[in-house]
């Protein structure tokens, strides 16, 4: 039991060195600690700060009044309310609005509206046919009331066809000859409302928002997650005409309000923040609790390395397993019950290596029979059939053939005999196909042709034995012998990305390989052989697949990895 409970004891050294710590901080803060000041002083220069960004705000919506002015006193706007028609009018009117706005960003667009439809604006789309703007606020309060001007809250804005900004408009009538004949509208996009209310500076975390005298928001820094209801401000609306700090949650929101205009700046700040602000270290503490700041680090340094060391390095020792290192030993020589369970692990880890070793050696034993087994399906078969071939030559009296696919038979077996690599280079195999083509072209004669071909560098990229000759062989026998005239057999090897491709093409009457069966002529297992011995070596991710030739016939593709 002791042994067990040493990491006990060293765990409750720890929490009491952090509590006694958190007990002489709690004690030192509150000494230094002059709240009522600090409070007063953070909300007066808040409050001022709501002030200045209410002043600044009022002063721009004022300069957009005067805009408004200057545009309705315009000839222009004068001569296009009277005559909404006249295209030459339009023009005059568009470039003047445009030349108006050209060192403007802080105005999405201005339209200048008549009551029969017609509308003239800077931007250079047309309006939108499916907004419905008489029923807009905007416009209905500018036409009601034409002695005034009205400001909106922020919403997106769809009456220029293909756009929707968020925008905040002024709006107001124009009227000639003493009736309203039209809206001129002014679409302000935030930029300098953003910047004004970015510059206050309210802490790390503060911000500034406006809202109308009905609470509401007319422009906040998380405009979308407010709209989105991903985020929402605590503060009621019948609390806006309060003055100095007024609690809500976790927020502190001090409010200036602008009659002329009718809105309110909010300035928020998260309570902990103003917390953070009130400690005040006095300087002959800051030595003593430095001093005893480097007592308690030094202890945790010294007790978490006692308690993190081992564990780290059987930690480390666990990853390497995870990487497959089934060698890794954990040297950790401790008494306490982290040294007994490095002595498990290590214990595990060679029990699995040595049932990792004896199932490595059975799957190789295994991989190794079930390839010899294919293998041997495919020498018989094709001694068969070349055999079968010269004796037809032989009968037809044909010596000199018969010595010359006795000599390429040869040269097929000894290198089939010779090798005994599983893996060979491509030009080998090449050259079997080649010698093999060549026996059919005897018995055939100009019923075959033939050519082979390969991309630069790909002949000495390994293959497995035996991989050509059945796919050749089948597509001799179940795509050219039956077709009338002669056929056209090519092998082309290529590379494409991390694969060999090797594709064997004829032009024959064409075969699927998923209803070949055995014939006294053609390997029915052939095609089946190739693509077994390629997945059992490689893997799923390769083998033998066919596609329809577009000449005709059939194009036969071999994908196996690139293996230089």
């Amino acid at each position: 039991m002791a042994k067990r409970r040493q990491i006990m004891y060293t765990l409750m050294k720890a929490l009491l060195a952090v509590m006694l710590s958190m007990c002489f901080l709690i004690v030192l803060v509150s000494f230094v600690l002059n709240a009522n000041t600090i409070n007063d002083k953070e909300t007066t220069a808040i409050q001022e700060m709501a002030g200045r960004v209410d002043q600044e705000i009022y002063t721009y919506i004022n300069s957009m009044h005067d805009l408004s002015e200057l545009i309705l006193l315009d000839d222009d706007v004068t001569l296009f309310i009277e005559a909404p028609e006249n295209a030459s009018l339009q023009d005059e009117l568009k470039n003047k609005l445009v030349r108006v706005l050209e060192n403007r960003q802080d105005i999405s667009s201005i339209v200048v509206l008549s009551t029969n439809g017609t509308a003239v604006t800077n931007r250079n789309s047309d309006l939108n046919p499916y907004a419905n703007y008489r029923d807009a606020d905007w416009y209905v309060k500018a036409i009601n009331y034409p002695n005034q001007y009205f400001l909106s809250p922020s919403y997106v804005q769809n009456l220029i066809g293909g756009e929707y900004r968020w925008v905040v408009s002024l709006s107001r009538a124009i009227v000639s000859r003493g009736e309203v004949k039209g809206v001129l509208l002014i679409d302000l996009n935030f930029t300098t409302i953003r910047s004004v209310c970015e510059t206050a500076g309210i802490g790390e975390k503060g911000y500034v928002y406006l809202t109308d005298q009905n609470g509401n928001i007319i422009y906040h820094p998380f405009q979308r997650l407010v709209y989105s209801n991903l985020k929402s401000e605590t503060l009621p609306p019948e609390r806006l005409s309060e003055e100095g700090g007024v609690r809500s949650g976790d927020k502190i929101y001090f409010i200036s309000g602008n009659n002329e205009i009718q809105w309110q700046t909010v300035c928020v700040l998260y309570a902990n923040q103003l917390w953070r602000e009130k400690i005040v270290v006095l300087p002959y503490y800051i030595l003593i609790a430095a001093v005893f700041a480097i007592v308690i680090l030094l202890l945790s340094y010294t007790i978490s390395k006692q308690i993190t060391q081992p564990l780290r390095h059987l930690q480390t020792a666990m990853s390497q397993v995870e990487r497959g290192d089934l060698n890794v030993v954990a040297k950790i020589h401790s008494d306490n019950e982290i040294g007994e369970l490095a002595e498990t692990f290590n214990h595990m880890t060679q029990q699995l290596n040595q049932l990792m070793k004896q199932n490595k050696e059975e799957m190789e034993q295994r991989r190794a029979s079930e390839l010899k087994a294919l293998y041997a399906q495919i020498k018989p078969h094709f001694l068969y059939n070349t055999l079968e071939s010269i004796i037809w030559m032989a009968e037809k009296n044909s010596q000199k053939d018969i010595v010359f696919m006795t000599k390429n038979l040869a040269r097929l077996f000894r290198t089939s005999i010779s090798v005994k690599d599983e893996l060979v280079p491509l030009s080998l195999e090449l050259e079997n196909a080649e010698s093999y083509l060549a026996i059919q072209k005897i018995r055939y004669g100009s019923k075959i042709n033939y050519c082979i071909d390969t991309e630069e560098g790909v002949e000495n990229y390994k293959v497995v034995r035996l991989l050509l000759q059945p796919i050749v062989e089948n597509a001799i026998y179940h795509g050219i012998k039956p077709k009338e005239g002669s056929g056209n057999i090519s092998i082309y090897a290529y590379t494409s990305e991390l694969d060999l491709i090797i594709e064997i093409t004829d032009d024959g009457v064409g075969f699927d390989p998923a209803n070949a069966k055995p014939s006294k002529e053609g390997t029915g297992i052939g095609i089946e052989n190739v693509d077994s011995r390629i997945k059992l070596y490689f893997g799923e991710n390769y083998g033998l697949t066919f596609k329809d030739h577009k000449g005709g016939g059939v194009r036969a593709i071999i994908t196996l990895p690139i293996l230089p």
